[in-house]
């Protein structure tokens, strides 16, 4: 944290009524936006001049029924099981004090990785305030969804009311005016990555990282365990995604499980703690901030280090940035007694997943089979073009296997190991990513279409 007096976990908010928030840690009541909730009565359907949705029941009565309906896609008989894992993002750790809601702004909402993180927090309960220099359809989106958004920085953004948080973008400089009155009013000023670090707490965290693919296959991975396992997960990507909610680069979820691209800029992922950490590559990047190659691999190896016990590292063996990172993991006898595991894939032979049989099809994507431990899992079509997805959906395929029999394994309440996994519970959850990972649409200005000109058509490629 920069600068601040005040210490508050946003993880869940937990059921109670519309109230405010001042920065303590005792138990308290909290805030939290209507689920779905269900009430039997003995009125009939003539009775319901609301036309409030309901189920008939055999004796007549109505069984009415509160909430969000997309709540009712994960009343499917294939919905996950029950989790007692805290739902991310939302305001814990206050003190009811009267009708208000916590406050958070969000210093350069228009990037995607804030304005990603502003709509988890409106959808968590967080009144949102924000600015930027200038206006774009990410802010107009933040600001549709219900933050006040300014354009130009000053103190006067701030308000005059409770603010519990201020949360500052990487591309921010010192002497910023909301900084610095957020400071003389001894606000709690959050970098991204100490924000992000917050919010992914107490969750079982996916946290997707590479110099590049790190956005197309956080997206893919998110997309997945939704629309083909029904996890009502939580993610953040750094880029908007079609098949997201109103297309943003966020969603929202109470599985427990979050998704998140992490960021290597400013050392953003450097604070995280996550369950399976995925790195697709290591190259140099981002020289305003790492001085050497070194220095950059130095971040990641900090990150991978931070897996937490009972996790796993992903990374992609072709990549000798990548597969570097496996020696830092497991070097001392710590990190071996916190049974942590390492998977590999690429295309490469000696990898625990590969691809093979790769051939153009006439979607313009590539087809391939993918092999687990030498055996033949499945044929993947897959739509986005590039030999870089194949590896990107390598990499998915791999977690999302991985997640799920862990999953399976642990049961309704137990906690998620992702070493000492069943093999056939694996290769099942394989099967079926291969077999639906194809609806995967791509994220926004990555290898997109755009307006045909001449009767050609070109492509956004960042």
């Amino acid at each position: 944290m920069l600068q601040g007096k005040a210490t508050f976990s946003p993880n869940l908010l937990r059921a109670g009524k519309n109230i405010n928030w001042r920065s303590t840690h005792r138990n308290v009541s909290v805030y939290k936006p209507p689920n779905r909730v269900s009430c039997k009565s003995s009125l009939s359907r003539v009775d319901n001049p609301r036309n409030l949705p309901y189920t008939e029941l055999k004796d007549g009565s109505l069984l009415f029924r509160f909430g969000d309906p997309q709540q009712a896609a994960f009343d499917k008989l294939d919905a996950p099981e029950s989790s007692t894992k805290q739902q991310p993002g939302s305001p814990a750790d206050f003190e009811a004090v009267d009708s208000e809601r916590p406050s958070v702004h969000f210093i350069g909402i228009g990037g995607a990785g804030l304005s990603a993180l502003a709509h988890v927090a409106l959808e968590q309960g967080w009144r949102v305030s924000g600015s930027d220099v200038s206006d774009s359809a990410v802010t107009q989106a933040v600001r549709d969804a219900g933050a006040v958004v300014n354009i130009g920085h000053s103190a006067d953004n701030l308000g005059t009311g409770t603010l519990s948080a201020v949360v500052v973008s990487s591309a921010i400089r010192e002497g910023n005016p909301e900084v610095e009155a957020a400071t003389s009013k001894g606000v709690s000023i959050f970098k991204r990555g100490e924000w992000l670090a917050q919010v992914t707490r107490d969750t079982d965290l996916v946290a997707v990282a590479g110099t590049h693919g790190k956005t197309t296959t956080s997206a893919m991975l998110a997309v997945l365990l939704r629309e083909t396992f029904f996890d009502d997960i939580t993610a953040v990507i750094g880029a908007p995604v079609p098949q997201f909610p109103e297309g943003i680069g966020a969603v929202v979820g109470s599985s427990g499980r979050f998704v998140l691209e992490a960021d290597e800029y400013d050392d953003a992922f450097g604070k995280l703690d996550p369950l399976l950490a995925i790195v697709t590559n290591v190259e140099l990047d981002h020289v305003d901030m790492y001085m050497s190659d070194a220095e950059m691999r130095g971040a990641f190896a900090n990150f991978v280090r931070r897996v937490r016990a009972g996790g796993a590292l992903l990374v992609c063996g072709d990549d000798a940035g990548a597969r570097s990172l496996v020696t830092h993991f497991g070097m001392d006898t710590e990190a071996l007694a916190l049974d942590r595991s390492v998977i590999t894939y690429g295309l490469e032979q000696g990898n625990h997943w590969s691809a093979i049989m790769l051939t153009p099809n006439v979607e313009g994507g590539t087809d391939f089979v993918v092999v687990r431990a030498g055996q033949p899992v499945g044929r993947v079509t897959l739509r986005v073009p590039g030999v870089h997805n194949v590896l990107n959906t390598l990499a998915v395929i791999a977690a999302a296997a991985t997640l799920r029999a862990a999953i399976q394994s642990a049961g309704p309440k137990g906690p998620l190991r992702l070493s000492g996994l069943n093999d056939q519970a694996v290769v099942a959850a394989a099967m079926r990513a291969v077999a639906e990972v194809h609806t995967f649409e791509g994220v926004n200005r990555r290898f997109q279409s755009a307006t045909p000109v001449l009767g050609m058509v070109p492509l956004q490629l960042q």
